[in-house]
C-alpha cells in the first residue's frame, strides 16, 4: 500500500474501479438530501469558534469522492 507523510492511504486504479460507482454516489446524495430534509439551521457541527452545517460531513465525503473518482471525459 501506498501512504503519504499523513498515513493517508492512496487508492491505487483497481481500488477506484471498486470504489468509484454510481450507487455510492447516489446513497452520499440520498443522505445529504435526507439531512437537509430533516435538520433545522440550529442543527450544526460546533468546533470551538466554527460553525458547521448538519451536512458539512457529509459534504465532505462527497467532496472527496467525486474528486477521487473524476475521469477523463
Amino acid at each position: 500500500m501506498l501512504r503519504r507523510a499523513s498515513q493517508a492511504y492512496i487508492p491505487n486504479a483497481m481500488d477506484l474501479e471498486l470504489i468509484c460507482d454510481a450507487g455510492c454516489t447516489a446513497s452520499l446524495e440520498a443522505l445529504r438530501d435526507t439531512q437537509i430534509a430533516k435538520c433545522f439551521e440550529t442543527d450544526a457541527i460546533v468546533d470551538g469558534d466554527i460553525v458547521y452545517p448538519a451536512t458539512y460531513l457529509t459534504d465532505l465525503m462527497l467532496h472527496t469522492y467525486k474528486w477521487a473518482c473524476l475521469t477523463d471525459s
